[in-house]
């Protein structure tokens, strides 16, 4: 288990980020991380070396992670459609 940081469900209005980049059957998600008074898209954001580490080593374990699941999925639907034929 990696321990990298805490976490929390929060309401954002940023989905247009990942909507206008990807197709309707595609998921997506947003990794967020502390900038200095909340401030973002703005010249005056800030965020810290100390969490933008934490954001991307935190994005290589889900990065990793998905291509796990992603690879078992398509080995498991594979497998089912070979039998089921």
């Amino acid at each position: 288990k990696h321990q990298i940081g805490s976490m929390a469900t929060m309401g954002s209005r940023a989905i247009h980020d990942a909507a206008n980049s990807v197709s309707a059957d595609t998921h997506s998600g947003l990794l967020f991380v502390p900038s200095r008074g909340g401030i973002a898209h703005n010249p005056d954001a800030y965020t810290s070396p100390e969490a933008l580490e934490k954001g991307a080593r935190l994005f290589g374990v889900l990065a990793v992670s998905l291509s796990y699941v992603t690879a078992e999925y398509a080995t498991r639907r594979e497998h089912n459609k070979k039998y089921s034929e």
